[in-house]
Formats: C-alpha cells, sequence, structure tokens
C-alpha cells in the first residue's frame, strides 16, 4: 500500500523506465517525488527526507555510490542494500 501524503495516494502519479523495475511516484499536482521502489531493492523505499514531517528521524546513514557505473556498482558492494528489506 502506497501512501501519499499530505494529498493521499489518489494524488499520487508513477513513472517507470528501462526495466520497468523501479517505480518512482510523483504527485500529480506539484511533482515533488516523496519515495520510489528502487530497482536495486525492489521490496524497498528510497525515501525524499524534505517530505518527511519533522522528529520523526532520529539517524540517517549516507552511503555514496557511483551513479554512473550503476550497474557494476549493484553487482558488487552497492549489492549491499538489498539486506535492508529482509525481515529480521
Amino acid at each position: 500500500d502506497e501512501g501519499g501524503g499530505e494529498g493521499g495516494a489518489d494524488m499520487l502519479a508513477e513513472y517507470r523506465w528501462g526495466t520497468g523495475v523501479s517505480r518512482h511516484y510523483f504527485c500529480s499536482r506539484c511533482g515533488i517525488s516523496p519515495f520510489y521502489r528502487p530497482r536495486s531493492n525492489p521490496d524497498g523505499h528510497a525515501v525524499t527526507f524534505q517530505c518527511l514531517d519533522g522528529g520523526t528521524v532520529t539517524d540517517v546513514e549516507v552511503r555514496h555510490f557511483d551513479g554512473e557505473h550503476w550497474e557494476d556498482f549493484i553487482q558488487g558492494a552497492g549489492g549491499a542494500i538489498r539486506k535492508f528489506s529482509e525481515p529480521e
């Protein structure tokens, strides 16, 4: 179930391209992308921090990656992202 923020899920538009695995969601009124389901981790969500209510996140870990060589990166060290969607 995909949430929709202030306007609700009915305000979201979905965009896919390439393999069609990643699912990008946009507000159909203002265009912001509050979250998406990445191709590298289709069971997870990537969230735009600016769309979160203040105080809801207490800790953030930033990991840098080589987006120019994404395919190679995700097959190597970047593949660790998939573990974030595994049940505990």
